[in-house]
């Protein structure tokens, strides 16, 4: 299912697209730093989680 450009581009000039094309940015910015974060401390994440919860049974 296409689209067609006129209505993209009339959905994106108008200020309620403006909006929300900026919170879709704003979002998926999040999302890419977020996933970048845990990326490079999953490991840490892993046992950080795991020694907590095995503190939690053993008291």
């Amino acid at each position: 299912m296409s689209v067609p450009m006129g209505k993209v581009r009339q959905f994106v000039t108008r200020k309620k697209g403006q909006a929300t094309v900026e919170y879709i940015l704003m979002l998926s910015s999040i999302v890419v730093i977020l996933s970048a974060f845990l990326t490079a401390f999953h490991t840490h994440i892993v046992r950080f989680f795991f020694q907590f919860v095995g503190r939690l049974l053993a008291s």
